[in-house]
């Protein structure tokens, strides 16, 4: 169990890590240029449910995600640039999505002006265990 402090998010530590990995290595491998930028955030929101939530979001600004693609992000072997050279399989942000929805929350992509992308993946608070 891992626990973010004083946002209160409990959840599977092997999850979060998860998460994270797929989602900073993905926009690491986007960021191919030099001078080119990964960003993490954490933080505290309210969700759709109007119950306190965690918000992680990665953001890069390398291309973005294809227009037409966009809404196929979360999609089990999908990926966007056929053209890009890279070993990955188009399973990450599927198992994104899956870890974030099995934690009670939901993760979502989006395209960032003039240039990048962010991804977003909201966590519900749970009650912590007394020590």
């Amino acid at each position: 169990m891992i626990c973010f402090t004083p946002l209160g998010l409990a959840a599977d530590r092997s999850a979060v890590e998860r998460i994270l990995a797929n989602l900073v290595g993905n926009a690491m491998a986007a960021v191919a240029h030099p001078g080119g930028s990964v960003v993490l955030s954490a933080e505290a929101a309210i969700g759709p449910d109007g119950r306190d939530a965690v918000v992680l979001r990665v953001a890069d600004d390398g291309p973005g995600f294809p227009p037409a693609g966009l809404g196929r992000v979360f999609d089990r072997f999908y990926r966007g640039d056929r053209a890009r050279s890279g070993s990955g399989s188009g399973l990450g942000p599927a198992i994104v999505r899956e870890l974030a929805r099995a934690h009670g929350g939901d993760a979502w992509a989006e395209n960032l002006e003039p240039r990048g992308a962010r991804v977003t993946v909201l966590l519900p608070v749970v009650p912590r265990l007394a020590a």
